[in-house]
């Protein structure tokens, strides 16, 4: 209360625009106003702004507020709002410091994210599918890459580092065994999304399965990898007086 009194003794003493956003926005982030009455009051002090310091720090609380209540089913349009906004600002005077903090929020809504959920275990020649969880992903190649025990032993007990380098080692070294590549919808809302796939079957084995997004540039794509064993051997799982039973 102190503070916002300060802000208010500010404002008293010199009305100004700058001081009066300066109070809404403290009291916006800390006394946790309602974003939607911000937002208006953001559009209400838009109109008035002459100066294009307060106007560039306008759109990026702006941007902000859109991308807090931006959502698939109450604001599906935020996210392309808020970027539209940013990218205004960037265009208005690039060396700013508006401007780099409306960098940061750009790249934070054009990363690419890539989630994938496989079967761990399956036999041979099996039909298997992948959960794929994504965001600004327009295509997702899987690659099969066969190891042997030893490797698949070391992807178990190793550290993230040491398998890191262990991926890396495989992609330069091994052939694929096979790959595909699968088209994502992207609605360019920029928000996540989740679909399934289908793998290739699969001989028996052990294997580093390698995903990656599509990219202009290498250190833009989204990866990640799995291990999984696929064997002859299934085994079916039947339960009775609390008695498991296998049978393979």
């Amino acid at each position: 209360r102190k503070i916002v009194s300060l802000y208010q003794k500010l404002e008293t003493d010199n009305p100004s625009l700058e001081n009066q956003f300066e109070r809404a926005q403290f009291c916006s982030e800390i006394l946790l106003d309602s974003a939607e009455s911000f937002s208006s009051y953001l559009d209400r002090l838009a109109k008035k702004a002459t100066k294009n310091d307060l106007i560039q720090n306008i759109k990026l609380a702006k941007a902000k507020v859109l991308l807090e209540l931006a959502s698939k089913e109450t604001y599906p349009n935020n996210k392309v709002e808020a970027l539209a906004l940013l990218d205004e600002i960037i265009k208005s005077d690039d060396k700013s410091n508006t401007s780099k903090l409306a960098s940061v929020q750009i790249q934070n809504i054009l990363s690419k994210f890539l989630s994938v959920e496989l079967v761990k275990n399956s036999y041979e020649n099996e039909n298997t599918g992948a959960h794929i969880s994504y965001n600004n992903v327009n295509k997702l190649t899987i690659s099969f890459y066969k190891i042997d025990l030893s490797q698949a032993f070391k992807f178990e007990e190793g550290s993230e580092i040491r398998k890191d380098s262990l991926v890396k080692l495989i992609l330069q070294k091994q052939k694929k065994i096979s790959s595909e590549t699968y088209n994502l919808i992207d609605k360019k809302d920029y928000f996540h999304y989740s679909t399934e796939v289908l793998l290739p079957k699969l001989p028996k084995g052990n294997y580093l399965v390698y995903f990656e997004s599509d990219s202009d540039a290498k250190e833009q794509k989204a990866i990640g990898y799995e291990t999984i064993a696929v064997s002859n051997i299934s085994a079916l799982v039947s339960r009775k007086d609390q008695t498991e039973t296998y049978q393979v």
